[in-house]
């Protein structure tokens, strides 16, 4: 037998639908339009908001689906190479031609050159660095002496 309130409270707008629910009321669904006979009103007030619910289910899933695409096309174009040994490699079926001998020791020369610059630039920062401390300190030193002396240390002694 079938539960009474089962079309009336199921699926409410607020809220997405319960896969044991949806289970139950489908089902239920099925019986009741089975049989030729008139559907009351809680059956029908169930079917439009279950068609509802569905539209609304379905455009959530569309916007799903086109952010997970847009995602997997950022991260396939990340591991794409697009550069490189294998790119120069790529669709070849013989290695032993002296064209593609040079191509691979041109790119590797490319990418040596490329680390020393990057290494290069460290160092530079390293060197602008201790030299913009070196040039504080010599700044800190121009300053004015203070007529009081620096005290770096202080005792006090209570005479009772």
């Amino acid at each position: 037998m079938l539960d009474p309130n089962l079309f009336s409270q199921s699926f409410l707008t607020s809220s997405p639908p319960n896969g044991d629910t949806l289970r139950r009321v489908s089902s239920a669904l099925r019986i009741e339009t089975a049989e030729p006979k008139v559907l009351g009103t809680p059956v029908r007030e169930c079917i439009s908001r279950l068609a509802a619910g569905t539209e609304r289910l379905y455009a959530e899933n569309s916007i799903l689906k086109t952010r997970l695409q847009a995602a997997t096309a950022v991260l396939s174009a990340r591991k794409e190479a697009k550069k490189g040994k294998r790119i120069a490699l790529k669709d070849q079926l013989l290695l032993t031609t002296e064209d593609i001998y040079k191509t691979v020791t041109a790119l590797d020369k490319d990418a040596k050159e490329r680390r020393e610059k990057r290494i290069s630039r460290k160092r530079k920062r390293k060197a602008q660095e201790s030299d913009s401390e070196a040039e504080d300190m010599a700044s800190s030193g121009n300053e004015e002496p203070s007529p009081l002396p620096e005290l770096h240390e202080c005792i006090v002694v209570e005479h009772s």
